[in-house]
């Protein structure tokens, strides 16, 4: 519940379209209300939905228990209202249940209601009848999430009811929630109604029963969430006469009328797409059909029945999770690999595979380091998929290392840590847990750690930690133009069967294409990208056809090598290559040492210090002589005035910074200073393709 409408904050209410009868919603009774039947509540955090007739779990003081909400309204006393009965465990009525056979989650409904408290719900759980819960499969997965009611009970469990339906019992409940009350009141034997409080713990293991309240002179029944001045106002009216005792009854109280406050509503209404369809006619045209499947089929997102080029990375990972799964043990595997060269295809096709021969054995969980807030984030993550729950990252850490040292037989479980690099910390604590429990004998924790560079774990990484990686390392080098070949056509045999070569991609386009490529990255999402661009522009090139040149091509187009060109020259002529190409000497030369910085660490964001560092070392060395001999006087002076001299200025660099700043190329965090922080803002390749041109950069390029 909600006492005030600042209690609400971070909730939303609507109502069904079908009850806004009235243009101005009203407070009413709880017990006559009609239209808080349809009142729904949304959770903003994380869209969690609730409504009359939702199981939901609620964490008390020491515990966490089950309630079934049978009353939402806007009420008097308080700005909103949740009412709820609550549910018994079967562990709770063990010696009560001598004689029945019940499941491991079972639950018994009681006509004990209480209000809940918003900041109180933690979740939905889904509650079946017997029939719907025999026939759903008991595992790891869904033990947390799936209950089964048959039965209703009194406050303690000595008057059990006898075995109903779940689904016709719920129903009774939407339809009218204070009869389905009085009626699980009275199949319990229940005469009054029983109040639990947040502060007992009447509902844990070896819980007390519930006693009923009643009111003597001296008690008082103040609700938790009642406001100080009510309190303080009914002690005023307070008499010194004694009365005699009574037990509280739940009696109607008289309808009033109240303007509910002005709160956000969430619309229900449906969406015009109308306007959103696809043409039909066009559609419906058998070239238009053929060139949409092969851009589907040249998206880098396409799925693929096999993965061309990888065949050894495919094998060696295969056997080695394999047998870690079949042993029950734990192992850590370093892959690497420049972007673009397979590694998460490959790694998720080993699982999908290990998953089809050997069933629901193992668990798998992915952390990609770009996708956290923190490198600490990480241990959220896999302590939620092991535990179900949600915790912080200074708490599952620990809970994390009790885990996987107990000698408890454990499920494999297999986590890909992608992006390797964008976990490191300072202390590199984060790394070392990850790579040190499998190592525990019992842990049954595989960890495939994925990275742009063979040798990071050298470079970056403490003896400790690169001592816990083990010996197995894969490397994926990049593609050269034949696999690239193989690839592309891979992709496009099975539109040429579908089509009988309606639409041909000629090879030498796909063999320029992937030369192309090769010579700067042999990254096989580019080469796709280059031709998934080329079958566009062709696409574009047939639609401009008059139905006479149509004719005559004989119903067969075909994507030549000039399309690739057209394809290739607006990737390499955007607006950040035109800026590359006409920049000054220098702004190339700082990116040239921001490129060799990323190669040598493997890190995308470098500080200025180590980037002034690499370009002071490159021009020192014997090859840069011929930039020197080939280049202007005035350049070689400015070069070696901020490059090559032995005292280095920060402000020197200052008006390079600015510039790559202003124009987009780079990212700089934090003030000036050997301790900024330096990223690239655009691709890799972009500056490649171009410095590999100039004649000038191209000997000290790597």
């Amino acid at each position: 519940m909600a006492s005030t409408a600042r209690q609400f904050k971070g909730w939303q209410y609507y109502f069904d379209v079908e009850s806004q009868n009235q243009d101005t919603p009203r407070r009413r009774s709880r017990r006559n209300d009609t239209l808080n039947d349809s009142l729904t509540l949304k959770r903003n955090s994380d869209g969690l939905e609730i409504e009359i007739g939702t199981v939901i779990e609620v964490q008390n003081s020491k515990f966490r228990d089950f309630a079934l909400i049978h009353d939402i309204s806007f009420g008097t006393d308080v700005y909103l209202e949740v009412r709820a009965m609550w549910f018994l465990r079967a562990t709770d009525l063990s010696s009560r249940l001598e004689g029945r056979q019940v499941e491991k989650n079972e639950l018994f409904l009681t006509p004990v209601t209480d209000r809940i408290k918003l900041k109180d719900i933690l979740r939905k759980v889904k509650v079946v009848s017997k029939l719907e819960y025999d026939a759903i499969e008991i595992n790891d997965s869904n033990t947390n999430e799936l209950f089964l009611c048959r039965y209703c009970c009194d406050h303690d469990g000595s008057n059990i009811t006898d075995s109903f339906e779940w689904d016709q019992f719920h129903n009774l409940l939407k339809k009218n929630p204070e009869q389905f009350y009085h009626n699980v009141k009275n199949l319990t034997g229940s005469a009054t109604i029983k109040s639990l409080t947040s502060q007992s713990n009447l509902l844990s293991s070896g819980r007390k029963a519930r006693k009923y309240v009643e009111l003597s002179s001296e008690s008082e029944f103040e609700d938790e969430d009642e406001s100080d001045d009510e309190k303080y106002n009914r002690k005023l009216n307070k008499t010194g006469t004694p009365r005699s005792k009574r037990v509280l009854y739940s009696t109607p109280t008289s309808e009033r009328y109240y303007n509910i406050p002005s709160f956000p509503q969430v619309s229900s209404k449906k969406l015009n797409l109308e306007g959103m369809k696809d043409d039909e006619d066009e559609q419906a045209k058998p070239m238009a059909k053929l060139f949409s499947s092969a851009k589907k089929r040249l998206h880098t997102g396409a799925h693929l029945n096999t993965l061309p080029c990888r065949d050894e990375q495919f094998e060696q990972l295969y056997t080695s999770v394999e047998v870690a799964i079949e042993n029950n043990t734990g192992m850590c595997i370093y892959v690497s690999g420049t972007p673009g060269t397979g590694k998460t295809v490959t790694i998720r096709e080993v699982i999908k595979q290990l998953a089809e021969k050997h069933g629901s054995v193992f668990d798998y969980l992915e952390i990609n380091g770009l996708k956290l807030l923190t490198p600490q984030a990480a241990y959220e993550v896999l302590f939620t998929k092991i535990f179900g729950q949600r915790s912080k990252s200074g708490q599952a850490v620990g809970l994390l290392e009790e885990y996987f040292n107990s000698s408890k037989k454990k499920k494999p479980l297999v986590v890909l840590m992608d992006e390797l690099d964008q976990i490191l910390t300072k202390n590199q604590s984060v790394l070392y847990n990850f790579f040190n429990w499998p190592s525990y004998s019992s842990s049954s924790l595989i960890v495939i750690a994925v990275a742009n560079t063979m040798d990071l774990p050298e470079r970056l990484l403490t003896n400790k930690i690169s001592s816990r990686l083990g010996m197995i390392r894969l490397q994926f080098p990049g593609y050269n133009f034949s696999q690239l070949a193989e690839i592309i056509k891979h992709r496009l045999e099975s539109i040429g069967k579908l089509n009988s070569d309606k639409l041909v991609i000629n090879s030498g386009a796909i063999e320029f294409a992937s030369r192309k490529v090769a010579s700067v990255s042999g990254d096989a999402r580019r080469a796709l990208s280059i031709c998934l661009r080329a079958v566009e522009i062709a696409e574009k090139e047939f639609v401009k056809k008059t139905e006479q040149e149509k004719a005559e091509l004989g119903g067969i187009f075909t994507v030549q090598i000039a399309h690739i060109i057209k394809s290739v020259n607006e990737s390499t002529s955007s607006t950040v290559t035109s800026y590359l190409n006409c920049s000054p000497f220098h702004l190339r030369l700082f990116l040239v040492g921001v490129l060799a910085r990323i190669r040598r660490t493997g890190v995308s964001e470098n500080t200025l210090g180590s980037i002034i560092d690499e370009l002071q070392n490159m021009v020192k060395v014997n090859h840069f002589q011929k930039v020197r001999e080939s280049l202007e006087r005035e350049n070689l002076q400015f070069t070696r005035v901020i490059f090559g001299g032995l005292k280095t200025r920060m402000q020197s660099f200052d008006f390079i910074l600015q510039e790559l700043i202003e124009n987009g190329i780079i990212l700089k965090n934090g003030n000036l200073g050997r301790s900024s922080l330096i990223k690239l803002n655009i691709e890799e390749d972009e500056i490649t393709t171009v410095f590999k041109k100039d004649d000038t950069l191209k000997e000290v390029m790597y």
